[in-house]
């Protein structure tokens, strides 16, 4: 699969900023996973933490709720509404490093590097996790999800598009090299949906048509729809979106 332009993805997330957080509730669940995660590994004290990807602060809330965090640094593409207010009401000693993390040199060490949903979009996956063992501290945590390659399967049998997805025994061999893996693991999250144009409009509203390379003609939306309806629909007579998230708990050797 063709690697996706950050400013594509950028403009995606973007947009969808508003609606992002009504409407990702795959991603909410995949967050307070994480959490449980951490709290699994029985730490919350974390001096420095760096967030990759941090959006509409979902995670990060849900982190600030749970651990003690004396500096935050937060990163995405864009800053959003949503984390100003958030290290505005919650007064995190929040620094924001806006843009691309593959291209941005971070100075400071962190405790703990997070990110959810995000690895997926980022271009050298591997150099990632080597990247990582160097940001973090002695017996530091990483912590992140990313997807299976069975994720919305739904779309990619239809359509042929979709994001190159590690699999669990990739991120082990990239893992181990650099961390004492702890949790490595995949669940599947089912949502369920009216009908097709549901599911696009959820798509478009979490900001996941970065991977949509085409254009929707009347025919095809048509036979998209009705193909849909033919491959996914459920016994309640709704159709299905599966995500496939898999998890990362490691600490640094």
């Amino acid at each position: 699969m063709a690697l996706i332009e950050k400013s594509k993805i950028k403009t995606c997330f973007q947009s969808a900023q508003q609606s992002y957080v009504t409407q990702a509730l795959a991603q909410q669940q995949i967050n307070q996973r994480l959490i449980q995660l951490l709290a699994k590994s029985g730490k919350s004290d974390f001096p420095t933490v760096l967030e990759i990807g941090c959006g509409t602060g979902d995670f990060t809330q849900r982190l600030a709720n749970y651990a003690n965090v004396e500096q935050w640094l937060l990163n995405d593409l864009y800053q959003s509404e949503a984390i100003t207010q958030l290290i505005t009401e919650k007064q995190l000693p929040a620094q924001f490093l806006l843009g691309d993390i593959e291209q941005i040199a971070v100075q400071q060490q962190c405790d703990l590097l997070c990110s959810a949903s995000t690895v997926q979009w980022l271009t050298q996956q591997q150099q990632f996790i080597a990247n990582c063992h160097q940001q973090l501290n002695e017996q530091g945590i990483l912590l992140f999800n990313s997807f299976a390659p069975t994720n919305l399967y739904e779309i990619r049998t239809l359509t042929g598009i979709g994001l190159t997805y590690p699999t669990l025994e990739q991120w082990q061999r990239w893992l181990e090299d650099y961390f004492i893996v702890q949790e490595l693991f995949t669940e599947t999250i089912q949502l369920t949906f009216a009908s097709p144009l549901e599911v696009l409009q959820h798509l478009r509203a979490t900001g996941v048509t970065a991977t949509q390379q085409q254009v929707w003609t009347k025919s095809k939306l048509n036979n998209f729809i009705a193909q849909y309806q033919e491959q996914f629909t459920l016994q309640t007579g709704q159709v299905s979106l599966t995500y496939c998230p898999v998890y990362v708990i490691a600490e640094k050797k």
